[in-house]
């Protein structure tokens, strides 16, 4: 985000999102970085269908 000074008011510039692509987020993943599985409990509601 960029503030600035335009004729005696403020201007708010918002920067652009970066954009994510999920193949290349996957392919960052390593034995390093990635977590181990966690128990949630038994499923509840519609995911026990």
């Amino acid at each position: 985000m960029e503030l600035g000074n335009v004729w005696s008011k403020f201007a708010i510039k918002l920067h652009q999102l970066p954009q994510y692509r999920l193949e290349n987020l996957v392919k960052r993943v390593s034995k390093h970085n990635a977590h181990p599985e966690c128990k949630t409990g038994r499923p509840v509601g519609k995911q026990a269908l």
